[in-house]
């Protein structure tokens, strides 16, 4: 069964991937409170691609994202960052809930720390805040 949080991020994320890149999107629930967007390749629609899973911990009132990947027709359009603002905005505005991303590689660590992620006292989680650009390209 998927919570309210869950279904929410869900259909928002469905909605704006539907509405902004020419691919079909689902996503899938899980028992642990977690989903996962996919989309499917146009092309090979037996192909699923999962593009990002999102752990709702209710009880702690966080959202943690623990991973992102960009099929190829997605990479280099800046699609992580706005699924992030998104669920960032979704998680605060809606439930007052903290948004982090965890399991980073170094690299993507990196970056979102030049966009102002917060670091957190766990080594691979940081913490997304209003403040973080994740919208505009780095200069």
């Amino acid at each position: 069964m998927v919570g309210e949080v869950e279904n929410v991020i869900a259909k928002i994320l469905i909605s704006f991937l539907n509405e902004n890149y020419a691919e079909d999107y689902t996503f899938e629930a899980f028992i642990d409170n977690s989903i996962e967007i996919y989309a499917f390749s146009k092309l090979d629609l037996s192909r699923k691609f999962s593009i990002i899973r999102i752990i709702v911990q209710n009880e702690f009132e966080q959202i943690s994202i623990p991973n992102i990947f960009m099929p190829p027709h997605l990479e280099h359009r800046r699609v992580g960052k706005k699924l992030l603002r998104i669920i960032y905005e979704v998680g605060q505005n809606y439930y007052n809930y903290q948004v982090f991303v965890t399991q980073l590689t170094d690299s993507f660590k990196e970056r979102l720390l030049k966009r102002g992620a917060i670091r957190t006292n766990e080594l691979d989680m940081l913490q997304i805040v209003e403040s973080t650009n994740l919208s505009a390209p780095l200069k």
